[in-house]
């Protein structure tokens, strides 16, 4: 496994590990997650550098999947994409930016 994919993957396992950290459930709806809170910066990405774009996409349809994860953990897995990406060529960039669901990121991309 490469470090990047060992990195990424990890972001993804920790919090399932950690279930202790996860926070207790509220009457706030499901649905207010980091994915909604970063969908509202989603019309400011057109100008974003292709591993800003890539990256966001990661968080949007890789660590949204993440059981409670919070949105320290969307920030925390966006910083370390963006250390990440420096190293990637181009056209892994854009298959990351362009994937559709984690899967294919994974799968597609080698992520």
């Amino acid at each position: 496994m490469k470090p990047s994919s060992f990195i990424l993957a990890s972001l993804l396992v920790l919090p399932i590990l950690s279930g202790c950290a996860v926070e207790a459930p509220t009457d706030e709806p499901a649905s207010i997650t980091g994915a909604i809170l970063n969908n509202a910066e989603s019309d400011s990405r057109a100008d974003a550098s292709p591993c800003d774009a890539a990256c966001n996409n990661y968080v949007d349809q890789c660590l949204t999947l993440v059981p409670g994860a919070t949105q320290q953990i969307f920030n925390d897995g966006l910083v370390s994409c963006l250390q990440e990406c420096a190293a990637w060529e181009g056209e892994k960039i854009s298959c990351i930016r362009d994937a559709t669901n984690c899967t294919s990121m994974t799968d597609d991309c080698d992520l």
